[in-house]
Order: C-alpha cells, then structure tokens, then sequence
C-alpha cells in the first residue's frame, strides 16, 4: 500500500513541475508588459535598449504576418497574394528566431502587437476589397522601412553581439522584402494605369 501511495504522489508532483514549468515558459504577454517585465529586469540601459529592441522586432513581426495572413485571404492581385505568402513563412521564420534569441538573453517578448500596430491593421481590415492591394503594399512598404531602420541601427548599436549579428543577419530579408513590394508596387501601378486606359 505505501509502495503506491509513493508512486501516486511521485507522479503527482512531477505533473504539477511539468504544468509549472509549461506555464513559466508560455507568459502571454502584452507589448507593454514585456516592456515593464524588460525595464524591472536589466538595470543596465544598454542591456534595456537590446531587450527593447527585440520587443519591438516581435511587434513588427506579428504585424508584418498578420498584415500578409490578411493580403493572403483579401489580394485580388496574385502579385500580392504571391508576396504575402512569402511575407508570412520568412517572418514565421524570424518570429522562431527573435523567441530564440530572447530566450538565451533572458528577454521578455510580448505574444501581442503594440497598440499602434494593433490600430494599423484595423485600419487595414476596414479597407474596401479595390483599395485593399495598393493600401496592403504602402502599409508593408512603411513597416518594412522602420524595421528596416531600426534592424540597421542595432547591427552596429547593440550593446550584445548575438544581437548585433541577429539584426545583421536579417537585413538581407528585410531588403529582399523591400524589393519584392517595390516590384509588386510597379505591377499594381502598371494594372491601374492600363484600366485608366
């Protein structure tokens, strides 16, 4: 009898370590949150600045793909549709890649958008099914060019060098992208200026 008593119990506390552990490991946090969770953390403003970084790369992450799951569901062009797919693996990709990287540095990531990109893909949303492509690719083309900037600056600026290599490394997506909606942006305008015709 006490032979299982002791193994109930042993398995009871190892589930309950698992469900513990499990629940440390996926904090939903807000873009805001994983910002106070970052400032309570690092004391020093260099090691505050690369955590404010990465919390700010997962917030354009998440926008980015939900601004391209959208195009992928609403495009009418297949220019746009065939970017927004593309769009959506690469930055499934690079938001495995931030939550890595976060992971090692002890960095709080948020699982939501910032309020302002939550406000921009409303604004998307809300598009009428004509206007939704060329609105698509200006709001991507503006996103991409923030990232873009800020990608830039902490390749050089991080105080970490994971951080500075992470944000090196990404600049060759971030310009292929750039490239891709300028092309896109050219078909579009090219579509609209034969049925102006």
């Amino acid at each position: 009898m006490k032979i299982i008593y002791n193994s109930t119990v042993r398995n009871y506390l190892c589930a309950l370590l698992i469900l513990t552990l499990a629940m440390s490991c996926s904090q939903n946090l807000s873009y805001q949150q994983a910002l106070n969770k970052n400032k309570k953390q690092f004391d020093d403003p260099k090691a505050l600045a690369d955590a404010q970084f990465l919390v700010d790369a997962k917030s354009f992450n998440l926008f980015e793909s939900r601004l391209s799951e959208k195009a992928v569901q609403s495009g009418y062009s297949a220019a746009v549709v065939n970017m927004a797919k593309k769009s959506v693996e690469d930055h499934k990709e690079l938001g495995e890649e931030l939550n890595k990287l976060a992971r090692k540095k002890k960095i709080k990531l948020p699982s939501e958008m910032s309020d302002s990109h939550v406000k921009s893909l409303g604004q998307l949303t809300a598009t009428d099914r004509e206007d939704f492509d060329k609105n698509y690719v200006r709001m991507l083309e503006q996103v991409n060019e923030e990232n873009t900037y800020q990608f830039e600056n902490m390749a050089t600026a991080a105080s970490d060098a994971d951080i500075r290599a992470f944000s090196a490394r990404k600049l060759g997506t971030l310009r292929t992208h750039a490239q891709a909606i300028d092309s896109v942006e050219n078909k579009l305008l090219q579509t609209f200026s034969r049925g102006d015709q």
